[in-house]
């Protein structure tokens, strides 16, 4: 058994879409370094820290911008795609991505920086759809 000075708790947050039609952020305690995981600070305390509401149908797909904690993308039956910067309870935006229901949802890679560059975020994501299309998508520029 592990000593309880060597042991300490790690909460990540999980984003999952549900069929409720929206994307539902949940705080996951993982107790180090047992191989234990649970959910919540106790039994019976709800795990869910925000329900993301736009689409309008079920949420299919959902990606974390690599490198960012605070932005995401999903996809939904609906056929649109969602950008989400979760500080907010409003997507930044919204695409009509498909004719059909958006299946999946993933970032591009981005090249990795030149000696001495900061990396950067990537800027693209693609999505796959029952409309039997793969479509490419970069975030707007902010200046």
């Amino acid at each position: 058994m592990a000593s309880p000075l060597l042991a300490h708790t790690q909460t990540i947050l999980c984003a999952c879409g549900i069929r409720e039609h929206q994307v539902r952020l949940l705080g996951i305690a993982i107790v180090m370094p047992a191989s234990c995981v649970t959910l919540g600070a106790a039994a019976g305390t709800s795990v869910v820290k925000l329900a993301l509401r736009g689409h309008t149908a079920w949420v299919s797909s959902v990606a974390w911008q690599p490198g960012s904690s605070s932005v995401l993308v999903s996809s939904s039956y609906d056929g649109s795609l969602h950008v989400w910067d979760i500080r907010s309870s409003t997507p930044l935006h919204k695409l009509a991505a498909h004719g059909d229901k958006a299946l999946s949802v993933a970032w591009q890679a981005t090249a990795p920086p030149a000696s001495g560059e900061a990396t950067a975020l990537p800027q693209r994501f693609i999505s796959g759809g029952a409309d039997n299309l793969v479509r490419f998508f970069r975030l707007p520029r902010t200046e």
